[in-house]
């Protein structure tokens, strides 16, 4: 998984390194990889898709979704393909008789995708047969593939990205991953104004937050993987 992670956020180390000016300490001359900007754009990943509530890498996904109607909101957007569907028989109903048993749906008759985010279950007569009424709340398992190829294919997400990845660089004695101040690194400069009694080490910057408000996702999906 780290060398997605690598793969996905490559050019947000990129413009990390251009903006905190880092040079190679013999030559200085600008570089474009740095580890510990590697280690922060890393960092930075994992903080924004716990933010989100979503992975952003491109990827099979296996979920479950809970007490949902006829159109579930997929969780990882946007989806390519969705490979399996399958329909809980009793896990909302009054007298539960088998909660591991589902019922796989077809492709080609049951349900569709659209706009690269939706299932949209439309048989509807088959969808009574196996919860017993089309207006019963439903439990579904979907297996799709989705997510983004790297970081430019989002551009709002990118540029949060890179704010925290240098956010996260400028603090990284008060993350706890190092005693030095500054210049600790494989290459030289970078010393932006760094505060060691940060609080909110840990946390996303405010305007961070605001970028990616509109892509948290508030759905039902359970990771299982």
């Amino acid at each position: 998984m780290l060398d997605d992670i690598d793969s996905f956020v490559e050019l947000v180390v990129t413009e990390a390194c251009d903006l905190l000016q880092l040079t190679a300490p013999e030559t200085y001359v600008k570089v474009t990889t740095d580890s510990r900007v590697n280690l922060c754009a890393r960092a930075a990943y994992t903080q924004i898709t716990h933010y989100l509530n979503r992975d952003l890498i491109y990827k099979e996904h296996y979920e479950e979704y809970f007490e949902e109607d006829t159109t579930i909101t997929l969780r990882c957007t946007p989806v390519s393909e969705i490979t399996l569907v399958s329909i809980s028989d009793t896990r909302y109903s009054e007298v539960l008789s088998d909660p591991d048993k589902f019922t796989v749906l077809d492709p080609d008759e049951d349900y569709r995708l659209v706009r690269e985010k939706r299932l949209v279950i439309y048989n509807l007569t088959k969808l009574s047969e196996i919860v017993g009424s089309t207006t019963q709340r439903i439990n579904a398992y979907v297996e799709y593939t989705g997510g983004y190829y790297t970081s430019e294919d989002i551009p709002i997400v990118h540029n949060a990205l890179v704010m925290q990845t240098v956010a996260n660089y400028n603090r990284v004695p008060a993350l706890g991953l190092t005693q030095i101040e500054g210049g600790g690194g494989d290459a030289k400069g970078g010393r932006l104004l760094m505060n060691l009694n940060l609080v909110d080490a840990g946390q996303l910057l405010d305007s961070v937050k605001i970028m990616l408000d509109p892509f948290i996702y508030y759905g039902s999906a359970e990771d299982l993987t």
